[in-house]
């Protein structure tokens, strides 16, 4: 997982850095095809795995922030 990480957070800088033949095959790995309508990219269709949708985090978040609900814990803290 480690170097899998590694490798997506380094994929846009390789990509720049990148020859004109290197983007080629990058293109090639990642895009299924490219439309392009009067110099401007209008569509986009992707290889497996990356025409996976996006995953919904918002429906995995918590909505308690870092620490885990604990309903008894403001009753026993109250200084009332």
């Amino acid at each position: 997982m480690e170097l899998a990480a590694t490798f997506a957070t380094g994929c846009g800088d390789a990509y720049r850095k990148a020859t004109d033949r290197t983007r080629k095959v990058f293109n090639a790995a990642v895009f299924e095809r490219l439309e392009v309508k009067d110099g401007r990219l209008c569509h986009e269709a992707y290889r497996p795995p990356f025409d996976e949708p996006e995953p919904e985090y918002g429906t995995r978040e918590r909505t308690t922030g870092f620490e885990p609900a604990t309903p008894t814990l403001a009753r026993l803290c109250s200084t009332s």
